[in-house]
């Protein structure tokens, strides 16, 4: 199952402390470098600053920062760019006894590269799959309406690889294309099982073309939708197919497989 606290919070105080998964190794996490932290105002925020009354709290600026998997191992780096907003609070002062105006900074994350794992993917996925759920990870933090696009077009390629039909001869005999719908509902008559979680996600693709009617929520949804009918699919037939030679090994020697011969 996806760890949804790593994936819901889109806004960090002070520091980009997301503990995302390193998307080379998936071992460590994601440390920020604030010596390559590189901020810029905005043009709107620019404008502003010559302005008489101008308010530091409103400013906003944009971001790129450096991150390190904490895998010393592994040591990728990752680019995140995003938005950086200053908001108006107050804390307590001890020099003066007063309460002051602080401004703390706000960072909105919205692109990593390379892009972030979701789920791990396995390595029997086929590739066309695999590229199609990256891209739906690249666009997670800022265009969830193109990442639910990238899910749907997951699916259709998911039905090319399982050998279910696309196409068929119209009454007036022209080559014609089955919508995902009717390919999903082949593909249950002998997958019964899996075919509603497969259903559901092409759901959740189908809202991508509706601008503004997805969630970070819904993505989710569909990401964990996804995962299973892969691992099930591609994953789980493997596993069997190994532990059923192992089974035969053992059965055959009648004892554990790493039983050494004594020496004569």
């Amino acid at each position: 199952m996806i760890d949804r606290n790593l994936w819901l919070k889109e806004k960090y105080q002070n520091r980009l402390n997301g503990d995302w998964p390193c998307p080379t190794c998936g071992k460590g996490t994601l440390v920020p470098n604030p010596k390559q932290l590189l901020v810029a105002e905005s043009a709107q925020t620019f404008k502003e600053r010559q302005e008489e009354f101008f308010e530091p709290w409103l400013s906003l600026m944009r971001f790129s920062i450096v991150l390190r998997c904490s895998n010393s191992i592994c040591g990728e780096t990752v680019i995140s760019t995003g938005i950086l907003d200053y908001f108006l609070d107050y804390e307590f002062d001890d020099a003066s006894y007063q309460m002051v105006e602080v401004h703390p900074r706000i960072f909105k994350p919205i692109f990593f590269h390379p892009q972030l794992q979701i789920f791990h993917i396995p390595e029997n996925c086929p590739e066309d799959i695999n590229k199609q759920i990256n891209i739906a990870f690249s666009n997670f933090f800022h265009d969830q309406s193109a990442s639910a696009n990238s899910i749907r077009t997951a699916l259709e390629i998911l039905m090319n690889e399982q050998g279910v039909r696309k196409q068929f001869i119209s009454r007036k005999g022209k080559k014609e294309t089955y919508k995902l719908h009717q390919r999903i509902e082949f593909f249950g008559k002998s997958n019964p099982e899996l075919s509603p979680f497969l259903m559901a996600a092409k759901w959740i693709g189908n809202a991508g073309s509706h601008i503004g009617q997805l969630t970070r929520e819904d993505l989710l949804d569909g990401f964990e939708l996804l995962q299973h009918a892969i691992e099930e699919l591609y994953v789980k037939p493997n596993r069997l197919k190994e532990l059923k030679s192992k089974s035969q090994a053992i059965i055959k020697r009648k004892k554990p497989i790493s039983t050494k011969k004594k020496n004569p």
